[in-house]
């Protein structure tokens, strides 16, 4: 990153905030669930707006290969140069990112293991999520899950992406120590993630091919944001990604004999993974360098950066408590097709988001790091 470069990209936070909301989305289906299994007479179609957020309920879970390459954007684009000329420690770097993630994943593990109890004990059965036994607990408490380990998804699900992003950190240090980032180093990084490492681990393959093409756009944006034609690309690179999400959503694909564009979860790399997610954080960002301005406001009105983590990670353990609260009132899972649910649900999630960043995670991640910062000055 060069002087005259943004220090902050408000575009990445915003579209960070969308794809939380994507997967919480995705995962509305599971008030619908009963222990592990969704209820037969459940209808997709009947979830509150559906013609308007149908691509959210149905492809959601995508949005956690746009986590990565987002990462992988802004990792590269603030650290890696860092890393290399050695300025930025291994102690220091890892200190940094455990203190943001970790916390908050401690939480929610502890609050869903609680409220699993509780619900194993009125039904038998756990919720959603299977694995939560002691061998599934201490792979989450170390964020070991989901890397090799693991049986299938345990305890707060969706923060199998935790312990892939901490995997993801040691690659990314390790890379950036050993040579200097390159566009062409980073695209067989990627490579190698989805076509050699997917084939034996299907979702570590992807994030690693995901955080490298994510790397791949940061080395990109170096470079255009320098040409004297910026705005004319940034325009191009807009319209063209813009054509593409139509297409991909608007084209039946299948009735044409085609494959679909978003494959189910736990599937090979699609369409959305390894062409639109990453040129639409290269066109977004390169829209920001011509209008600064613009998504600077967008992103302190919505305030979807600071809180996509908290709406990330505390959206199931909110369901589960739902869940075992409605079924007290006996109140019918039918209720959960009204928007009045929605609305209720995300007022509450927003506002939980909201406590949870600004009094829990960020006095722990300053604490964390001002310790850190008192040790080195021994």
């Amino acid at each position: 990153m060069t002087q005259d470069e943004p220090h902050h990209l408000h575009s990445l936070d915003v579209a960070r905030g969308i794809a939380a909301l994507a997967v919480v989305l995705y995962h509305w289906q599971h008030f619908f669930v009963v222990g592990l299994q969704l209820r037969s007479d459940f209808n997709p179609a009947m979830q509150p707006g559906y013609a308007l957020l149908r691509g959210f309920y149905n492809h959601g879970h995508a949005a956690v290969s746009l986590f990565f390459s987002l990462s992988g954007f802004i990792f590269f684009w603030l650290f890696a140069s860092r890393i290399a000329a050695g300025s930025l420690g291994l102690t220091e770097f890892f200190v940094h990112r455990v203190s943001r993630l970790y916390p908050l994943h401690l939480a929610t593990l502890l609050a869903v293991a609680a409220g699993q109890a509780i619900y194993h004990a009125l039904h038998g059965a756990y919720f959603t999520y299977a694995w939560n036994d002691l061998h599934h607990f201490l792979l989450n408490l170390f964020l070991l899950s989901s890397i090799g380990r693991d049986t299938g998804l345990s305890f707060n699900g969706p923060s199998w992406s935790v312990s892939v992003e901490m995997t993801l950190y040691a690659v990314f240090f390790l890379y950036c120590s050993l040579s200097k980032p390159r566009f062409a180093t980073m695209a067989v990084m990627a490579l190698l993630g989805f076509l050699v490492l997917g084939r034996f681990r299907t979702t570590l393959g992807s994030s690693v091919g995901s955080f490298f093409l994510g790397g791949c756009m940061s080395s990109a944006y170096g470079r255009l944001t320098r040409d004297p034609n910026r705005a004319r690309v940034s325009l191009v690179a807009t319209v063209l990604v813009a054509a593409l999400w139509i297409a991909a959503f608007a084209v039946p694909w299948r009735e044409v004999g085609l494959p679909a564009v978003v494959s189910p979860p736990g599937g090979a790399p699609d369409l959305l993974t390894v062409v639109l997610f990453p040129l639409t954080i290269l066109a977004l960002t390169l829209a920001e360098s011509e209008s600064p301005a613009a998504f600077r406001r967008l992103a302190r009105a919505t305030r979807l950066g600071p809180l996509s983590y908290s709406v990330y990670l505390i959206h199931f353990p909110l369901q589960l408590l739902i869940v075992l609260v409605t079924a007290r009132l006996d109140v019918a899972s039918a209720w959960f097709y009204s928007p009045v649910a929605l609305a209720f649900f995300f007022v509450l999630l927003i506002g939980i988001g909201l406590l949870s960043h600004y009094r829990f995670e960020m006095p722990i991640q300053r604490l964390m790091r001002a310790r850190l910062g008192r040790q080195e000055s021994r």
